[in-house]
């Protein structure tokens, strides 16, 4: 009965979780991407990628492939009225050809852009021979534009004779990077829409604050191991650092829809969850940054710290996350980030070790874990040394669980020969690989996986058990306490 029980978890889960919106306001109509990719390298049968995250926690794709004379068009429908867009090479050529030829640019709708990229031999430096025309176009070539005086101001800085001002931790480098970049903005000011001012203009005004969120959640982990006097002298910096970010002199829709402000800070939210609770709880995190922050920036937060956390069979908090984010578009965008947990892995095929295709319906009846990682991966390869490779070792004889090793590395002669190396994987597990695709994968975008390593259980019948938490990708204590309470 018990097991029949957690079989139907999962189903619960996924039918809340796709009815989350049922009544909640949805757009009047939908948006169209469009551009046109007239690169230099560009020849006709290569494919090119748009990738468009009307939130830093969601990302959507469109592949295009180019036409005889050149040029690749995209013309992706969608809801949002506005994000970020970036567009990839698929086919890198012999040369060095840097495959992220525009890269988070903010879209808004109505822009219908043309962009030329000329090659740079030396230097692939598109940010420096790219132009845009085409309605909205000023808003990218000024992005463009603050991105290369930010490049100035960085070799300036590593030529100084006054090596505190290259200290990114420097007050005298921030406060003149901030006064340098808003200067450029400033210039365009009258050829943008208000909004995208104030986005771009948030986003200059994190980088004071950067060096040091980052700091605090690259070493999320580490700090919550620190001694009690230590952790509680953390969060009072935290909270301390919350406060001028509250008062920048943008309007709140901005703030809200600045991918810094969302992947900094809700990044910097799951830090002090940490810090309270060695396993942090999103009931408590809900209230702590409905404390600090109101409207739609906290509900922009939200969804990035939900995106930190995770999903689990057994959330209780899905009520106060509906009550909680309610406004356009952030309660789509909850959804949307909901429904990727509600899927059935079955009907998604991938690659194993001897070329062929393989089904992931081919191993229902076990228990999966699914570990989804690249060649090159830091995070990934110490997921596996210091996780991972244990709980294999525990649960190898165990005939109701198994593990799916997927990479998502498109040299597949580079891929299998790293598996007998035991680096991210081993021989012993189901070794699977996304083909050429790569991370451009069917699973990949259904599932939003955007950080790796990215890990999943998934129950006999292929339903999707945990998604992405903590008690899957971090100590082993944690993930051997996550099978045991389905295995047991």
């Amino acid at each position: 009965m018990k097991k029949i029980i957690l079989h139907f978890v999962p189903a619960i889960l996924c039918l809340v979780s796709c009815l989350w919106g049922y009544g909640q306001k949805k757009p009047e109509k939908k948006h169209n991407i469009k551009v046109k990719v007239d690169y230099t390298l560009n020849k006709p049968g290569d494919t090119l990628t748009l990738y468009f995250k009307p939130h830093e926690s969601i990302k959507f794709l469109q592949m295009a492939i180019v036409d005889q004379n050149g040029i690749c068009s995209f013309d992706m429908e969608q809801e949002f009225e506005f994000g970020s867009i970036s567009i990839e090479k698929y086919k890198a050529h012999k040369k060095n050809d840097h495959r992220m030829i525009a890269n988070q640019l903010y879209w808004e709708k109505g822009d219908e852009i043309m962009l030329k990229v000329e090659d740079n031999q030396l230097l692939n430096d598109y940010e420096s021979n790219a132009l845009f025309t085409g309605p909205g176009s000023e808003k990218y070539n000024l992005q463009y534009a603050i991105r290369k005086e930010l490049r100035k101001i960085y070799d300036e800085a590593l030529t100084t004779e006054t090596k505190k001002w290259t200290d990114t931790d420097s007050l005298q480098y921030l406060e003149t990077k901030e006064y340098r970049l808003i200067s450029v903005l400033n210039t365009k000011k009258e050829m943008i829409t208000a909004v995208v001012y104030d986005v771009l203009k948030t986003d200059i005004l994190m980088s004071r604050y950067e060096p040091i969120i980052e700091n605090l959640t690259y070493l999320k982990l580490n700090n919550a191991k620190e001694s009690a006097e230590k952790r509680k002298e953390l969060l009072d910096s935290i909270h301390r650092l919350l406060l001028p970010v509250k008062q920048f002199p943008v309007v709140a829709e901005a703030m809200a829809a600045s991918q810094k402000f969302q992947k900094f800070i809700g990044g910097l939210f799951y830090v002090t969850a940490l810090l309270k609770n060695n396993k942090p709880i999103l009931k408590e995190s809900i209230v702590e940054v409905s404390n600090h922050f109101s409207g739609i920036q906290k509900e922009s937060i939200l969804i990035s710290l939900l995106q930190q956390y995770g999903i689990t069979s057994d959330q209780k908090e899905f009520p106060l996350l509906k009550n909680t984010v309610k406004t356009f578009p952030y309660n789509l965008l909850l959804e949307k980030f909901l429904q990727q947990t509600c899927r059935n892995l079955a009907g998604y095929t991938f690659l194993d070790t001897s070329g062929y295709k393989v089904d992931l319906k081919k191993y229902r009846g076990k228990y999966l874990l699914i570990d989804f990682w690249y060649i090159g991966c830091g995070g990934c390869l110490r997921y596996y040394q210091n996780t991972l490779s244990h709980i294999e070792e525990e649960f190898k004889d165990d005939p109701r669980f198994a593990v799916v090793s997927i990479s998502a590395d498109r040299d597949f002669n580079r891929w299998k020969k790293s598996i007998p190396l035991n680096r991210y994987t081993n021989e012993r597990v189901i070794n699977l690989n996304t083909g050429p695709l790569a991370y451009r994968h069917k699973f990949a975008e259904d599932i939003g996986i955007d950080i790796y390593p990215f890990v999943l259980l998934v129950d006999p019948n292929g339903n999707i058990l945990e998604y992405n938490n903590i008690t899957l990708r971090t100590t082993t204590e944690l993930l051997r306490n996550t099978l045991n309470k389905y295995l047991n």
